[in-house]
């Protein structure tokens, strides 16, 4: 039966349409990646390692469709050509499915052997070296669970509802869902992320995706066994079919486990970290709302003196070992001090000056409790580290790339300390083809048997402590007397060098330093290329870290898409004098929270004012004058600007225009006012006034806007949006 269902199918037209419908949609996904944000990936050199995953999910778009297609068509021809009830007769039904079922299975094998087929050929064709190892993973990760996945859908919905219009209707409500939904539990055809990084590897990806696969695959198995259970049986009606069939017990029992193995492994998703404050991605989670002043000194006035953290990486495990060691100034008012943490982190014990401590840990937060006069608080933890989301991910260690952002919380972070300077002092140990770019200033480098470790040290405000490791290749120079070390992938550094990313970063801190004043650290400024799994930038303390769509791009050419190509790098550009700006306004000088004066839209004024610098003012003001108006506007005319309609929403929505507006005053109002004001002031004035303020607020750490604007020399309330851009034209 097998063999003449076989046949039979090979001689439809069907299958060969879709067949060629894969093939056409792997060689787009070869090339998609220059047809994406052209913010980021536009002008990015293309390799086989990052359109590997490209070709796997055009493929499996296309395929899953094609297979549900045919599929449907081919279960439902003996009841279209209306000789249901002869073949039935003749045969045995669950046999004669289970066959047809084979043969569409054979198929969707096939689909994915073309994938790789045609994407090797496209590789070769477009002269890539060829990565058949990254390609298999993306094809046995994405599209071949995709087809099955889909085989299984439409089978299982078509003998349930023994209707075509059904089948399909909830084919493409369930395949429209998996590729909108943000939950990557439900991306059965596609998946979280869009590219493999070309340098990072995708080891840190794979365990998500796998059992995002396996959440689906217990849903529609169970889907297809309930089909079965229904299925109608020759000379029976639906209800007679499903008794006779249930009166056998084995498939029920096993349809049963499968359903509640979903819902079960749904619901114990072990790889978003779910309590941190960065899951809901706005700006609200991150500052508080509007009106909220975030609170310091939450544990009683304790001042750090000193801490101290040593981590032991185990990357083919993705795990990490540390100890931290906290020296406090003794308050004998407190009795509890907390720690945000991330959640795949277990701590294993707690000393307090010396002892064995009482501590709770839940929910992503340690409390430890302290005995009057306690000055030390050692933390020994260990395990894996949770990301808020997929989509980009806040901290990761993978084989060949390390990224532990300090907003990950693998360090824990003591909750509203004092504002004081105290000593950091640290080390991570990894494998040894590792290099790492630590805070500080690198004090030791050791070596042992298969292992490096690396010592930092620095003088610090806060615990916002981050590590970024990979295997990298480093130069060094100086910008303006700035020590600068570039940190690249050794397959990227020719592409960084072809684009003179070190003059960039040259021009950018001398253009600060010339603003402002001399760069705020003894140490060396670290530019460390990054993975595109947390795309955009990232500054903290001495590190600057920018994703590989920065360092890997093509170089400039006279082609049909030359002004795209520039816009392109413009924007690479703006990103990295956006976060080097952050070594000035945010590690040297924090601005005092007071929306919309900010950290960020001070950042934001001083890259535009680069950008006018190195390319033009016409350019500058395409990037930053015009569009951040607009957004300013489109808040301030919004339907939800009245707080009666925003009264009207649930909290959840409420909470993301909330952090719609707040993003709109902090990174687009904030340096639109300080535009307002250099024009006011003009040019020279303007300047030499900002540079007075960020040297005289050095040794504070922080300028409030009161102080500011004092120092400035404007009234402050007379710094409003609407007093400035009243009449800008529309």
């Amino acid at each position: 039966m097998f063999r003449a269902e076989l046949v039979f199918f090979l001689r439809k037209r069907l299958a060969l349409l879709g067949s060629l419908a894969v093939a056409a949609a792997t060689v787009f996904g070869v090339f998609s990646l220059s047809g994406t944000d052209p913010f980021s990936f536009r002008d990015m050199r293309l390799t086989s390692t990052l359109s590997a995953m490209g070709a796997a999910r055009s493929a499996a778009v296309a395929g899953v469709l094609a297979v549900g297609l045919v599929a449907l068509l081919w279960l439902s021809r003996d009841k279209r050509s209306r000789t249901e009830a002869l073949v039935l007769s003749a045969a045995d039904g669950t046999r004669l499915l289970l066959s047809r079922v084979a043969v569409l299975t054979l198929y969707a094998l096939a689909l994915c052997a073309l994938c790789v087929l045609v994407t090797l050929i496209t590789w070769v064709a477009a002269s890539l070296t060829a990565n058949l190892g990254a390609l298999l993973q993306a094809v046995l990760l994405v599209t071949l669970p995709a087809l099955v996945l889909s085989l299984l859908l439409c089978t299982g919905l078509y003998l349930l509802f023994d209707s075509l219009d059904a089948a399909f209707l909830g084919l493409g409500t369930l395949f429209f869902i998996s590729l909108l939904s943000g939950d990557y539990r439900l991306r059965w055809v596609t998946t979280h992320v869009n590219w493999f990084s070309d340098f990072a590897g995708s080891d840190m990806l794979a365990p998500p995706m796998a059992f995002g696969r396996l959440i689906a695959c217990l849903c529609f198995g169970s889907l297809f066994l309930h089909g079965l259970l229904a299925m109608r049986r020759y000379g029976y009606g639906a209800h007679d079919s499903l008794r006779t069939r249930r009166s056998r017990g084995a498939l029920g029992v096993l349809a049963a486990v499968l359903t509640a193995g979903c819902v079960a492994a749904y619901l114990a998703e072990p790889f978003v970290d779910r309590n941190s404050p960065l899951l809901k991605q706005t700006e609200i989670s991150r500052w508080g709302t509007t009106e909220d002043t975030p609170t310091v000194n939450e544990a009683g006035g304790l001042r750090m003196k000193s801490l101290r953290s040593d981590a032991l990486l185990d990357t083919e495990h993705s795990r990490i070992t540390a100890t931290a060691t906290y020296i406090l100034e003794s308050a004998a008012n407190t009795r509890e001090i907390s720690f945000d943490i991330n959640s795949g982190l277990n701590v294993e014990h707690v000393l307090v000056d010396g002892a064995p401590g009482r501590f709770s840990l839940e929910k992503g937060s340690l409390t430890v409790l302290l005995p009057a006069g306690a000055s030390e608080i050692t933390v020994s933890y260990g395990g894996g580290i949770k990301s808020p989301s997929l989509q980009s991910l806040a901290g990761y260690i993978g084989r060949d790339s390390v990224y532990l952002q300090e907003g990950s919380n693998w360090l824990p972070r003591p909750r509203g300390l004092a504002d004081a300077a105290f000593a950091l002092t640290g080390s991570i140990t990894a494998q040894e083809h590792l290099t790492f770019a630590v805070p500080g200033r690198l004090a030791e480098l050791e070596e042992q048997n298969s292992l490096r470790t690396w010592h930092y040290a620095m003088e610090i405000r806060e615990v916002d402590v981050a590590l970024y490791g990979g295997v990298y290749e480093t130069r060094s120079f100086q910008a303006a007397g700035v020590p600068v070390e570039l940190y690249v992938s050794h397959g990227h550094m020719e592409a960084s060098l072809g684009r003179d990313i070190p003059s960039v970063v040259e021009d950018i801190v001398a253009f600060y330093t010339d603003a402002l004043g001399p760069y705020p650290f003894d140490t060396p400024l670290r530019v460390v290329e990054t993975s595109l799994y947390k795309g955009g930038g990232h500054s903290s303390l001495n590190l600057v870290t920018a994703a590989e769509t920065v360092f890997h791009m093509k170089k400039p050419g006279a082609d049909t898409e030359a002004s795209m190509a520039s816009f392109a790098w413009m924007n690479a550009v703006d990103l990295l004098a956006h976060e080097i700006a952050h070594q000035w306004w945010g590690s040297g000088v924090t601005a005092a929270y007071e929306p919309p004066w900010s950290d960020e839209g001070l950042a934001s004024f001083m890259a535009n004012a680069y950008i006018a610098h190195a390319f033009s003012r016409q350019e500058a003001d395409g990037m930053g004058l015009y569009p951040w108006i607009s957004s300013v506007e489109e808040q301030k005319d919004s339907y939800f600007a009245d707080d009666e309609a925003l009264a009207k929403v649930s909290e959840s929505k409420r909470d993301q225009i909330l952090g719609d507006r707040l993003h709109a005053q902090l990174y687009y109002e904030m340096p639109l006012l300080l535009m307002g004001m250099e024009k006011e002031l003009g040019a020279e004035v303007f300047w030499e006034r900002l540079s007075g303020v960020y040297t005289l607020s050095q040794d504070s750490g922080s300028v409030s806007w009161d102080i500011f604007c004092t120092a400035m020399g404007v009234r402050k309330e007379e710094v409003r949006y609407e007093r400035y851009y009243a009449d800008f034209p529309a």
